[in-house]
């Protein structure tokens, strides 16, 4: 048995939303692939440069955000 290919999903948002968050770290899984969750809290002030400088970000395979 081949090992499964891992994905990176990162969750972007300025006010996380729970019901997401939840989903995300404790449902969701992937018959194909071992998932690794992050979350990535966005600082409007800091402006989204800031994002790029993040290393969970740049590692992202997969990218959801809600702001």
């Amino acid at each position: 048995m081949s090992e499964k290919e891992k994905i990176n999903i990162v969750y972007i948002d300025d006010d996380r939303d729970e019901a997401i968050s939840e989903y995300l770290s404790e449902d969701y899984q992937n018959e194909r692939y071992n998932v690794e969750y992050k979350e990535v809290g966005f600082e409007g002030d800091k402006g989204y440069e800031s994002l790029l400088d993040s290393p969970e970000v740049a590692s992202a395979n997969v990218y959801i955000n809600r702001f």
